[in-house]
């Protein structure tokens, strides 16, 4: 079964590799966005500036005509004065058709306002903000309030009228801050407040007419340290540590410079390639083509492929082929594929079938070779038995039933390997341990008067060692069995070992040696012993010591080889 390996899954690697491929793509757009939003903050700040210009420029121009007017004024002093009545008259009349003037009078240096657009009766000396500039030879320009006619702040205009080439006293035009004009779309862009200053720093008023909070100037700056040459925005954090646009416009021609406060969050109105971080279009990109191409993936390749392994694992369980797919939503290469998966599964039912048609030809063929294998050997041994009956002499039945015990052992080694459930190897421990006890129930007489110790461990063995030892542990005991007997007072005694050590096996069989001499021995049994130990791979030692007769082979366990074909 394969493991659920997710990073070598198709989905992963294609993931990652369209990941790769986009990376340079994604970087691009991380630089254009970034940018794109420079810029637009670059953009924002001109827009807000140019606010800030426009209005610093319509109060220029209102204070270049109020200029104008008060030149001409200047020029005509000597007969306006002259007639006090019709000079209030007329600045009355000039006044109500021009709103945006608070105030146009002729002030001289001492005595009583006589020509001015206002009826009420005062002089010179009651205008505080005048008294220092009335002897003034230029025009000026002051930010005050407006004295005596009103508690309004605005834009207060002299120039010096002369009389017989002196300064007698100045034209004067008020301008209050109301009349101004104004910015009726700075609070859609943001603004926070729009301010009037003069040179020593002092807000004289603001757009709005409330109370300025000194907390919206920038950090570590005073209205004073602020240059005032040209027009130019700056962005830093007010008092507070919010973030904040500066725009400064001084006011040609006088000593005003407006200041705007505008708030960095909520200023100009941006696009969205301005809005978005920077990364997020890359992101939306990656995540568009990664969902197109999984989409394509599955569509074309993925549950194609996935019918097809269940397909497979439905073949390999119970060998059955789905014949009813529709082939024509496949692609060519998947089709391909797919009857490939077809033609093989057909080509491998009809290989097993042929092939369990002949294993069954051979499992009865060999059934019937160890039929008549066993019927074979079986009849061997009952023939020799009826002719060991027949038998008139002694050691004629005694090789008879010496070899009629070979055969029997060939028929016990048969059967072992006919039943055997160890993938054709042997328990030569089954083996061994049948021929030991069968050759001492056949040639022992008295076993209770003698002493056996049998231990038998399994080894399993390929028919090829199995046979032999099986054979080689026969002759030994009926070796044994032939000279066991007592000795100087002791009790026959017999001990066979069989045991394992890695990949090394050992057959051990002693026994006590009798007093009695056996008939005299031909040699078959030891040269058959030998040869058996030679078939067997394994090395005989033999030890007849202190009365004690000692068999050992030490032969290694073979794994199976295959037998080299006739081709």
């Amino acid at each position: 079964m394969i493991q659920n390996d997710w990073l070598h899954s198709l989905k992963f690697q294609i993931i990652a590799l369209l990941t790769l491929a986009l990376l340079p793509l994604g970087a691009v757009a991380v630089y254009q966005t970034a940018q794109v939003e420079q810029h637009s903050a670059e953009t924002e700040r001109l827009a807000l500036l140019s606010v800030t210009t426009r209005m610093a420029s319509a109060q220029e121009l209102t204070l270049r005509r109020a200029a104008d007017v008060m030149r001409f004024l200047s020029k005509s002093s000597d007969q306006l004065i002259s007639d006090p009545v019709r000079c209030r008259d007329t600045l009355i009349r000039f006044v109500e058709k021009r709103p945006a003037y608070g105030f146009v009078g002729i002030i001289p240096l001492d005595g009583p306002v006589l020509c001015s657009s206002t009826t009420q009766d005062f002089s010179a000396t009651d205008w505080s903000a005048l008294v220092a500039d009335l002897a003034a030879p230029e025009p000026n320009l002051l930010l005050s309030v407006l004295g005596p006619l009103d508690g309004s702040d605005g834009f207060l205009l002299t120039e010096p009228y002369f009389l017989d080439d002196t300064v007698a006293g100045q034209i004067v035009i008020a301008i209050p801050h109301s009349e101004l004009p104004e910015i009726s779309t700075t609070a859609a862009l943001g603004n926070i407040e729009l301010l009037t200053f003069n040179a020593d720093g002092d807000v004289v008023f603001t757009q709005n007419g409330a109370a300025f909070d000194p907390a919206e100037l920038p950090q570590d700056s005073a209205l004073g340290t602020i240059s005032r040459t040209n027009n130019y925005s700056f962005l830093a954090n007010n008092a507070r540590g919010e973030p904040r646009i500066y725009t400064v416009a001084p006011i040609a021609g006088s000593r005003a410079t407006i200041l705007g406060i505008w708030n960095a969050e909520n200023g100009v109105p941006q696009t969205l390639d301005a809005l978005v971080k920077p990364a997020v279009f890359p992101l939306l990109m990656w995540l568009a083509s990664m969902g197109v191409a999984l989409l394509s993936i599955y569509t074309l390749v993925l549950r194609h492929l996935s019918r097809l392994r269940r397909d497979m694992d439905a073949f390999s369980r119970n060998r059955t082929v789905n014949t009813a797919v529709q082939q024509r939503a496949m692609p060519r290469e998947i089709q391909a594929l797919n009857e490939n998966f077809t033609r093989l599964s057909g080509e491998i039912m009809r290989e097993e079938a042929r092939l369990e048609n002949s294993l069954r030809e051979k499992n009865v063929l060999i059934k019937e070779v160890h039929h008549r294998v066993k019927n074979n050997l079986q009849l061997i041994a009952s023939i020799m038995n009826m002719q060991i009956r027949a038998a008139k002499h002694k050691e004629t039945k005694t090789v008879l039933s010496r070899v009629q015990d070979r055969v029997l052992s060939l028929a016990t080694i048969h059967r072992d390997l006919y039943q055997s459930e160890h993938d054709g190897r042997v328990d030569a421990a089954n083996l061994v341990s049948e021929i030991v006890h069968k050759s001492l129930e056949l040639g022992v007489s008295d076993p209770a008067s003698s002493e056996f110790d049998i231990q038998i461990d399994p080894v399993l063995l390929y028919p090829d060692q199995a046979v032999p030892l099986s054979l080689l542990a026969a002759e030994a005991m009926t070796n044994a069995i032939k000279h066991l007997g007592p000795s100087d007072g002791t009790r026959p005694a017999l001990e066979v070992e069989l045991t394992q050590n890695d990949n090394h096996g050992i057959l051990r069989i002693e026994n006590v040696i009798g007093t009695q001499t056996p008939a005299d021995s031909t040699g078959l049994g030891r040269g058959l012993m030998n040869a058996f130990a030679l078939q067997l791979g394994g090395q005989m030692e033999t030890t007849d010591e202190d009365g004690r007769y000692v068999f050992i082979v030490t032969f290694t366990v073979a794994d199976f080889q295959h037998e080299t074909p006739d081709f």
